[in-house]
């Protein structure tokens, strides 16, 4: 939900409006502007020769080796450039099939194509997907397994919901400069209500600088395991904000990023009928995030600290500091398996995971609200285009609200999956989830409830 005591300011039509973090295309106009920059673009590629094919990512098709982005299946969307020799960008180039930038000064674009009278490279990516959903429970959230939307005291209820809103296309160019590398990044997906584009990523870097809309520092998008789920487990941070991010690396293998990002607070939805009022932004979160990548061993480590200003319509003041940390580790101990995990902890960062940063204590008073949470998984590849990944979680905030069931929960999720790459760029799998979420009733009693969800999905990616 969007930051309180923010001003909603009315887009012109055709205008990208700002919505709960994400950017949304106005009605009437967004499909249109899709689908005319799809076709500009393809109708460019048809014009100038690609790179070589032999670029292709390995999860394409081909072995996999390493996660795919978003519920690790983004192939297509991670970026990294196929190498057709050792010539640099050169604006005087005029070859018929332009030369690749030299490999060790990009992180990716298969198959770009020079723009023609430019040094610059365009890369177009992303997939179209179905997913199959059949829920044996009641659940809150259709195109998610969001365990927290369980409901309580339910009636049995099994349905069947097909959706192609995880659907997406990227655009990516970019060029070298004295300072680096410079790259402008656009992605989109359809996961709206109403089915409408939605910005996912929207920023660009220079060097080791990125300023823009992306992944919050406070996650590393290369421990996310591959789910089919678009949710995750529960403990995962899958938060995209706008922010201004530094990276500096120590050798090849060690790097540390410092941001100041756009925070997006949240109140328990229970408390408003208490503390009316809405929160008031005064600093951005500062993240501060180190990454080591050794052999078969990546591990993040991240912090944060943010301050929350929430102002009721009374006029009262609540003020409290939010803090937390996130350890998230990759471990490849042999060539066909690879191991995930993650644990979080913090007070006043719960909305990072979709649980609140404030509600009301049992004595009536704001309280930032604590979070704990961890997860650990396992991706098996049983050939090099079939694999299975299997995840347990746990989280949630230790924490009785006064206001019923909205907080003072947990959270447990696991799932298990088949993916099966039967040609390159074209991916089918199968996922069972279950979900089990505990809570309080309004007179304080504990209740819990369960979901099992079976889902199947298709995708085919784009070069």
């Amino acid at each position: 939900m969007p930051a309180r005591g923010v001003p909603c300011v009315r887009p012109s039509p055709g205008v990208l409006a700002p919505v709960a973090g994400e950017l949304v295309a106005a009605p009437g106009v967004g499909r249109l502007g899709v689908l005319a920059a799809l076709l500009l673009a393809v109708s460019a590629a048809a014009d100038v020769p690609s790179t070589a094919d032999a670029g292709l990512p390995d999860d394409a098709g081909g072995k996999l080796t390493r996660p795919l982005g978003e519920s690790g299946l983004d192939a297509g969307v991670t970026l990294s450039f196929a190498s057709a020799g050792p010539e640099a960008l050169d604006a005087g180039v005029t070859s018929a099939v332009p030369p690749s930038p030299p490999v060790d000064e990009w992180k990716g674009l298969p198959n770009a194509f020079r723009v023609p009278g430019t040094d610059a490279w365009f890369h177009l990516g992303g997939f179209a997907h179905l997913d199959v959903i059949y829920d044996l429970n009641p659940i809150g959230a259709r195109g998610t397994f969001a365990v927290g939307s369980i409901p309580f005291e339910a009636p049995p209820e099994e349905t069947l919901y097909f959706q192609v809103n995880t659907s997406r296309l990227r655009f990516d160019v970019a060029h070298l400069t004295p300072l680096g590398r410079a790259q402008a990044s656009l992605e989109f997906d359809f996961f709206t209500s109403s089915g409408a584009p939605r910005i996912r990523h929207a920023y660009a870097e220079l060097g080791r600088v990125l300023a823009g809309q992306t992944w919050t520092t406070l996650t590393d998008s290369d421990c996310l395991p591959p789910t089919l789920d678009f949710e995750m487990p529960s403990s995962f941070i899958v938060r995209r904000q706008p922010q201004v991010r530094y990276t500096h690396p120590f050798g090849e293998d060690t790097k540390l990023s410092v941001a100041a990002e756009y925070p997006n607070f949240v109140l328990d939805p229970g408390a408003a009928t208490q503390a009316s009022g809405g929160f008031e932004v005064r600093a951005p979160d500062l993240i501060l995030r180190l990454i080591l990548d050794r052999g078969p061993v990546h591990l993040s480590l991240a912090g944060v600290g943010r301050y929350l200003r929430f102002r009721e319509t009374s006029g009262a003041l609540t003020e409290a500091p939010g803090v937390g940390g996130v350890l998230e580790l990759r471990l490849r101990p042999h060539a066909r398996l690879t191991l995930w995990g993650e644990a979080i902890g913090g007070q006043g960062i719960g909305g990072y995971r979709g649980v609140a940063d404030l509600s009301v204590d049992r004595a009536g008073a704001l309280t930032a609200v604590p979070i704990l949470g961890g997860f650990v998984g396992a991706t098996f590849n049983w050939l090099d285009n079939l694999r299975s990944t299997g995840t347990f979680s746990v989280g949630g905030a230790p924490f009785q609200a006064a206001t019923s069931e909205e907080h003072g929960r947990a959270q447990l999720y696991a799932s298990l999956n088949l993916q099966w790459f039967p040609v390159k760029r074209v991916m089918a799998g199968f996922e069972v989830l279950f979900g089990q979420h505990y809570g309080y009733l309004a007179g304080g009693a504990p209740t819990q409830a369960h979901a099992v969800r079976l889902q199947g999905a298709m995708r085919v990616m784009l070069p």
